[in-house]
Parts: C-alpha cells; structure tokens; sequence
C-alpha cells in the first residue's frame, strides 16, 4: 500500500510503503456478496500511519483513491470550492464527500481534516466491519461525521449499477447526477472515474477526462 506527499502520484512524487505483509481475503457481508474485499484491516493500518504522520493537518481535505481509480485532482478543488464542502470545514464533525446516492463507495474518499481529527480521537471505538467502504460509513456516523452529498461529482461502474438495478425494480426513474454513459467515455467533469481495472484502459480514460 502506498501513499504520497502530494495531490498526484503520476509524475515522481516521494512514496511511502507498509512493508508488512496484510493479506486480504474476500467474501463476508456487502453489496457484492462473496465478491466483497474484507480489506479494513489493512486500511485502518494505512490511516493509523498518515494519523500519526501530521501531515493531513496543513490541508483542508484528504483524498484516498484506489490504484483502479481514474482521480482528476483539478476537478475535485472545484467541487471543494461550492459552499456547502467550504462550511463544512468550519464545524467540529467536519464531513466527508457521499459519493453514491446510497451511501460511500471505497473507489474514492474524500474527507475533510476535521473529520480526520475525530477518526484521531475515535477511530479505535468504531464498530468493526469487513469491507472497509462500509466500514468507513458506519464508522463515520459512531463519530457524529456528517456525509455531504456529492454523488454528481464522482463516475463509478458500482454505484451506476446499483442505481439502475433499484430504479429498475421500483419503476422509477434514474435520479439527476447519474453518471449514465459518462463511465464507458471517460465524460464529464468528474472528480474520479471508477473502476479502471486495466492499465491501458487507465490510461485512455485518464487522457480523455483530462483533454476536456
């Protein structure tokens, strides 16, 4: 696992590494079933270490990606400027980015320092789930840690599923904001794109979101 010093990890920023082995099994409760990481070990490892790093201090927000997410930093600072994210960075909870009409989605995490200062002081009382996106979620409201929506900013395949499957089950129609065909085109000004699996798939959505 990796993390770095600054907003992009494309062109030479300084890394750090968890040497430690942590493997990851699969299976257990969550939207998809046995296909589901039980990954919140390994990411409260990696939040403990940037936690006691500091650095998270000096900034407003903290973003984590995963290495299959297509991230457009400049695209994100825009949606941070609108005044609901602002207000929220003036209050003790903080918040955190609701990237998915139904909840957070662990493609991309955006939370505001403040937020990062309550996981500090309670992270370690939250109760335990095996996906760590869901984890995240629950542990957010134990800490009284409001989520600000924002699901029209973000482009992920999961959440665009299960969008169409629960519209299509109640008849109803597709809310304002999903990313419809956006995914597929890499369209939209869009703060992350997710999940680019393929590296050279990576690459082309990447290129295209940043060329609008």
């Amino acid at each position: 696992m990796v993390w770095g010093t600054q907003i992009s990890v494309l062109w030479g920023v300084n890394l750090w590494c968890d040497k430690q082995p942590t493997p990851v099994e699969f299976g257990g409760q969550g939207p998809a079933g046995v296909w589901s990481a039980a990954n919140t070990r390994v990411f409260k490892i990696i939040w403990e270490a940037i936690i006691k790093d500091g650095r998270w201090k000096k900034h407003d927000w903290i973003a984590k990606t995963d290495p299959d997410t297509v991230f457009l930093p400049w695209n994100l600072k825009e949606v941070l400027k609108q005044p609901q994210f602002v207000a929220a960075q003036n209050t003790t909870a903080g918040g955190y980015l609701q990237n998915c009409p139904f909840g957070l989605y662990g493609g991309m995490e955006v939370v505001s320092s403040n937020a990062v200062r309550q996981m500090s002081e309670h992270m370690g009382s939250c109760p335990y789930v095996p996906q760590e996106d869901v984890y995240m979620k629950y542990c957010f409201k134990h800490m009284g840690v409001p989520p600000l929506v924002a699901h029209w900013a973000f482009c992920f395949r999961g959440c665009d599923i299960d969008i169409q499957n629960r519209m299509y089950a109640e008849g109803s129609p597709v809310p304002k904001g999903f990313c419809q065909n956006h995914f597929a085109e890499c369209l939209g000004h869009h703060a992350a794109f997710h999940a680019l699996k393929n590296p050279w798939t990576w690459e082309q959505c990447f290129w295209r979101a940043k060329s609008q």
